[in-house]
């Protein structure tokens, strides 16, 4: 997730920009957040860009790479780095085409150890490239998917409309989110899979009731998630601090682990321990337990995120169990949600209109 709101690199960028072309008014655009998908969003409106042109990072050709190596490719990879040699005992028992393709592997991730540790090793890529030249001429160039192009996704500011019910009580949603994106989002040009939310207002009306409810502000809620492979092992972790119906302030965290499976065209399964302090106008009490998230982009446009929840209050001295599946189609500038939760035994659900 970015992680700076104001006087960034983006609104720098922009500024730049305003000296050199003084008749673009760029930064009159934004007053307070401004990310780099926003930078580029405002370019293209003001007509100073033009073409796209798709330059695939060193993460990007790393990952899809170690993502195409089958179990024993990858085990053989990883001694070969160990190693640093061609030598390895499970390397030598891959048929020739796999090996090939695990020193492939094993160039692109010292290109990223490289940019990592500010370091050359000149050495080891020589002598992988040596090994390399001398299996010829096998494998086909790394077939990346190009990205949908972050000139299409959604504005980061979001409005939505939504109708739902509470245990068989109807409520109507009015939510406004300033910034940035959830996990139902469209993710084009952001961190996949993460969330960074910044002043969100759930307002929600009940027509039994007939009474108006800040059902939830979010000051800040970020989930930040990399997939571990067997040279990286990348910490997730998130925290969101708000408050929840009659103004009780939360601030719940959690670190845990994520892992890329091969499902739809991206699925990532994450685990984190969490601590949810839900009432901070008393003596923190927290839940404690184990949060999964199971997010998968099933097609370009059509996303699901199923959770499920494990939690044990510190303070009642009991355990909560919290399950839901959400789904998210966009069409356009326009999104489209379904949201159920059963929340011990209490039933949720609601469609909303993002827009």
């Amino acid at each position: 997730p970015y992680y700076f709101s104001d006087d960034n690199c983006s609104s720098q960028i922009l500024e730049l920009i305003e000296v050199a072309e003084p008749r673009a008014q760029l930064t009159n655009h934004f007053h307070d957040f401004v990310i780099p998908l926003d930078t580029v969003k405002v370019l293209n409106q003001e007509g100073l860009l033009s073409k796209e042109q798709v330059r695939t990072s060193l993460q990007t050709e790393w990952r899809t790479r170690y993502g195409n190596l089958n179990l024993s490719q990858r085990s053989a990879l990883k001694e070969v780095l160990q190693n640093k040699a061609a030598d390895s005992d499970k390397y030598a028992q891959l048929p020739k085409k796999k090996k090939a393709e695990a020193l492939e592997a094993a160039m692109s991730y010292l290109a990223i150890k490289e940019y990592r540790d500010h370091k050359e090793y000149k050495s080891e890529k020589y002598d992988l490239a040596v090994a390399r030249a001398r299996l010829g001429s096998l494998t086909d160039p790394v077939e990346i998917v190009l990205p949908k192009s972050p000139l299409l996704s959604p504005p980061t500011t979001a409005f939505y409309l939504g109708y739902g019910q509470i245990d068989e009580v109807d409520f109507y949603q009015f939510k406004f989110r300033r910034g940035f994106h959830d996990l139902l989002s469209d993710d084009s040009g952001l961190a996949p899979f993460s969330q960074l939310n910044f002043f969100s207002f759930d307002l929600r009306y009940h027509p039994t009731l007939q009474n108006w409810d800040l059902y939830e502000f979010v000051l800040l809620s970020i989930l930040s998630t990399s997939p571990w492979t067997q040279l990286e092992k990348p910490m997730t972790w998130m925290i969101d601090i708000g408050t929840s119906p009659k103004f009780l302030p939360y601030v719940n965290g959690g670190i845990g682990t994520s892992f890329d499976l091969p499902l739809a065209q991206a699925t990532r399964w994450s685990w984190l321990a969490v601590s949810k302090n839900t009432d901070l106008t008393e003596i923190a009490k927290p839940y404690l337990g184990v949060e999964t998230l199971f997010m998968t982009k099933w097609t370009e446009h059509f996303r699901s995120v199923i959770k499920a929840d494990y939690l044990y209050s510190t303070n009642e001295g009991r355990s909560l169990g919290i399950g839901g599946l959400a789904m998210a189609y966009d069409h356009g500038k326009i999104e489209y949600r379904l949201e159920a939760e059963r929340r011990d035994t209490e039933n949720r659900w609601m469609l909303s209109v993002v827009f």
